[in-house]
This record gives C-alpha cells, structure tokens and sequence, in this order.
C-alpha cells in the first residue's frame, strides 16, 4: 500500500491517465480519486462492475477529470453516479462512455453536464431519453444511441446529434401527444384496398377512372369498384377510446405500371395494411412477397397487418388452408408484427381493422407511432403548412427560403432556433404523412417541400401528368411531343405541355424533371431527350445489341437487398 501515496513528489502524484480495463473487477475502486489529485483519463472498459459507487465523494482529490469509459461492463443503474460526477466534474468532463451495459434509465442530470462532448449510451436497455440531454445542444458533438429500443421516431433518430438534441430542448420547452397515424395499404389489383379503405371511412368509393386489361381482373363479371391510378392519399378523424386520431392513409395502386414510383413513398414510420384476395387460388398468395419484402427493406420496424378480402367467393372449408399459407408466407419476415385475418364482409373486415389499427400501433416496443410526445411547435408547423396549402392550391410546392420566411411571418408560437431544427420539424411530418420531401442529394430536390402530398400523387397519376397514366386507361394518347419510340422532347414539352395542361412554373422545370427521374417516370437520354418507360411500343424495336462477335457475350450483374416490384419487366 505504500505505493499509493499522495505526498507530491511520489510519481503516482502526478498521474493524470489510468488504464485498468479487462481485469475482472465486480466494483468500483473508489481509492482512485483519493489518491491521483491530477487524474484525467480513467479507463474501466470490459471489467464486471454492476454499481458506479461514488458515496466517499467529500474525500475527493481528483477534480480535472475529463475521459471516463465503464463501458462493456455490467452497471444498470447510473442515477446516483450521474448526481455525482455532475457534482464533481460538470465542467471539466469532456467524454463519458456507458456503451455496452444493462441500463434502462438516463437520469435527467445528464444534461447538467455543460462541458460534455462525446456521449456513447449505446447498446444497453434505454427505452427513452430524458430531454434535458437538450441542454447538451451547444456542446455535444457525438451522441451514440444504436442498440437500444428508444420511443423516438425514424426522422429524429436519423439526424444529427444536433437535429437530436434540438428535437429534445424543443420538447422539454413545451411538448404535446402525437396523435397522427399514417396507414398505407398495399396489395395486388382487385384485391379490395379501396373498397376496405372507404368502410372504414365511412363513405363510398369514389368516381375513379376504370382500368381493365390488366391481370387480376375478372372479365365475366360487372366491375362495380374503379381501380385507383397511382396513390390514393385521404384524411379523415378516426375516434378510438373517447380519443380521436388524425389518420393519413395511402392507398397504393396494385398495376405494375406504378411499382417504380412506390418505394418513394413507402415510410418508416406508419402501420402496412397488407391485402390479398382470399378467393384466388393459393398461388396468388406468392403476389404478397414483393409487396412484404419492398417494406421489409425500407420500414423494418413497422408493424404490418395481413387482411384477407373476398371470403364470401370461396366455401369454409377453403379459408383454412388460405389462412395458413398466408401464415406461412408471414413468417418469412419475423419482425413484423403479424395479424392474419379472413372476413366475409368489408363492413366485418373494416371494424375489425378500425380496432386493431390504434391498439398495433401503442404495442410497438421501442418504436412508438403514435402517443408519443412530440415538440408542440411541430404540430403548429403543420398547422400553418395546411393553411399555406390553400392558398398554394394549383401548386402547392414551397421552398425552403419560403417556408423560413412564413414561419417567421406568423404570427402563432411557431418557433425553432436555427434552419437545422426547422428541417428536422419537416423531416418529421414528412414521415408522418403531412407534406413529402426528397432528401436525397441525387434527386437535387432538397430545397423544396411538396405541402399537398394528395397534389403530387394526382399528378402522377390521373390528375394530368399523362407521363405515368397507363396504356390501358380510356383517357389515353400519345401526345405530340413524345414520338412512337417513347422518347420525350424536353424543349416541346415546356412550349405546349405546361401552358396548356397544368399550372407549373416555368422556372420549377428543372425540379420537375428531377423529379420525374427521382422516380423513374423518365430516363435521361442525353441532350434534351428523356425515355418514358410507360410509352414504350408494345412491339420489341430492332435494335442491334453492341456485340462484335456473335460468339462473345455481355453480362450484367445485379446486388441489391430485394428484388424490387416490377424490377424484371422494366
């Protein structure tokens, strides 16, 4: 023990950096702050420490600790540590890693920690995050939360650790329940997506131009439901336990001529209702996988529930053996959570969905969708964006100079501290249905917000934008400016198609193409001209393929996640 003596001159003294990681410690030594005055550097990793005890603090010496790591170890309660070293060391400590424990809770004094740059909390039991971790906003430059099953939503976890600790300040200012559902249903043609969202509407199906042709349908019987031409959007009230929910629902359009522009709306953050036609033979059942697999890749954690249509077409003895292969064909992708059904009656089949849909969407462990509290002031931005809807009603597009300028211009409590946290308010109503914005830097579409999502999905699909509307459709021409090859003339198209079609800014061209390219409606052939798939002959042109010697073969190889829909015949 002599060893640890604290006379000045003794080369422990000075010690300002101490490794003791990997050595079987079950508890904290505490003797290290007596002793080292000019300690900075403290490493605890992968040891077996399962309580951080700091009761002889008043005995202290060290107090220039920047760096402490007890990572990989086995703590579950950091609270009365944290009240510690907030005591101690709440403006030197720089760096504190709690990766790889059992913690279920951060306690709020957290945020107290003003100096503090660099929080790992990753991969222990956190279920949440306490918003005083929002204080850190001016200081914390990394903040790891990967492995944990945290409340928060796609949008907030998938931005920065400044965008995550503004969404965190802006909520402990003032913060209300999110009670925004988002439901997209998806499926194959005729399978009853429309007919079911109606019911549970309450309200009958709309005129919707008829579509035949196409496989699924039933050429010996009256088609007494329009199909839906590219994606449906609708709002409506849906009340559940005395509370009353606003639900955006998509109806996504089972022809394979949309499958290119589907992935684009697909989100991260809402509830799959998955439907098939149970009166089809047990082979359509396989129409389900690409539809599964396309929201497997995309929206993981989203729960999807599995409703079969149609049931009246088929005998009892039937429904078992189709309830079981769609059993099967769910079990394929375990993270969801899955509910199989078969129902007779669309009204049967609507209640059931109306009550199973709110009480899905509260059981997803780590991944609220709906209930959870969110920043009062994102709320508000959606407020003032419908009302700029109305006013914007024949081109409800607005950039991001705009936006900022009619958030300052308003007079209500709108209000976000910088352009960072004003993006991440519509990051997070672009998941939950509210407006749609293109993100991605290849689309060149960041700086614009489409604040009418049901305004774009018309557009490409019955609403004027002949560029997606199908061969099949009554209403179908070929239009001057694109010739019997299926190319398009960028330059006769902005002279005629623009003035006398639909009401678009000349000077949003370039967007519109982007966007048109974003979801592969056109393909850029170089100079002015773009292929437009949906155009193409139906005969094969001649075309010579580039091979010099018939003997020599050229091979493209494709690595992707999934197959997407439609992928092959495109």
């Amino acid at each position: 023990h002599s060893a640890h003596s604290t006379h000045p001159a003794h080369p422990t003294y000075q010690l300002t950096t101490l490794i003791m990681g990997s050595n079987k410690m079950v508890k904290f030594p505490e003797w290290i702050f007596l002793l080292l005055p000019h300690l900075k550097y403290l490493d605890l990793q992968r040891n077996s420490i399962q309580k951080l005890s700091f009761s002889s603090r008043w005995f202290w010496q060290a107090k220039r600790l920047e760096w402490l790591d007890v990572s990989d170890n086995n703590l579950n309660d950091v609270s009365m540590a944290v009240r510690s070293i907030n005591a101690q060391w709440s403006s030197t400590l720089r760096k504190l890693n709690l990766a790889n424990n059992k913690i279920k809770v951060l306690p709020p004094a957290i945020g107290n920690l003003t100096k503090l740059e660099i929080l790992n909390v990753s991969h222990n039991l956190l279920t949440s995050l306490p918003n005083e971790v929002g204080h850190l906003s001016s200081t914390l430059t990394q903040l790891s939360i990967e492995g944990n099953h945290l409340d928060l939503d796609p949008a907030v976890l998938k931005g920065s650790t400044r965008d995550l600790c503004g969404f965190l300040f802006a909520r402990l200012k003032r913060s209300v329940p999110n009670n925004r559902v988002k439901l997209m249903l998806i499926g194959d043609p005729r399978a009853g997506k429309t007919t079911l969202l109606h019911s549970l509407m309450k309200t009958r199906s709309r005129k919707r131009s008829l579509i035949s042709g196409y496989s699924g349908a039933t050429p010996d019987k009256e088609v007494t439901t329009l199909a839906t031409v590219g994606v449906d959007v609708n709002e409506w009230k849906l009340k559940h336990k005395n509370k009353l929910y606003s639900v955006s629902a998509w109806d996504f359009a089972g022809q394979e001529d949309f499958y290119a522009t589907h992935p684009c709306f697909l989100s991260e953050r809402a509830m799959y209702i998955a439907v098939y036609d149970a009166s089809r033979s047990l082979k359509e059942l396989q129409t389900l996988k690409p539809w599964l697999a396309a929201v497997h890749a995309r929206a993981s954690h989203c729960p999807v529930l599995i409703v079969g249509s149609h049931a009246d077409r088929i005998s009892n003895v039937q429904l078992y053996p189709c309830y079981t292969k769609v059993c099967r064909v769910a079990q394929l992708y375990p993270r969801y959570f899955k509910v199989c059904r078969v129902y007779s009656y669309t009204y049967v089949l609507s209640k059931y969905v109306e009550c199973t849909v709110i009480p899905v969407l509260y059981q997803m462990k780590g991944h609220t969708l709906v209930g959870n509290m969110v920043p009062s002031s994102y709320v508000e931005l959606e407020n003032l964006l419908r009302a700029e809807a109305v006013k914007r009603d024949t081109f409800p597009v607005i950039s991001f100079t705009e936006l900022a300028d009619v958030v300052h211009g308003c007079h209500s409590d709108v209000g976000f501290e910088n352009g960072a946290e004003l993006l991440l308010a519509v990051r997070y109503l672009h998941q939950t249905g509210a407006l749609l914005h293109f993100d991605d830097p290849r689309s060149r579409l960041c700086d614009y917000f489409f604040i009418k999502p049901a305004w774009l999905c018309q557009m490409f699909g019955s609403g004027g934008w002949w560029i997606v509307t199908m061969k099949e459709h009554k209403s179908y021409k070929l239009h001057p400016f694109v010739n019997k090859s299926g190319i398009l003339s960028r330059k006769i198209f902005s002279q005629h198609f623009l003035e006398q079609v639909i009401i678009i800014p000349l000077i949003f061209l370039p967007q519109l193409f982007r966007l048109l390219e974003n979801f592969e409606i056109v393909l850029w052939q170089g100079g002015d001209n773009y292929l437009v798939p949906s155009q193409l002959p139906t005969h094969k042109p001649p075309i010579q393929p580039p091979i010099p010697n018939p003997g020599h073969q050229i091979i493209r190889y494709f690595s992707m996640i999934y197959v997407p829909m439609g992928f092959w015949s495109r």
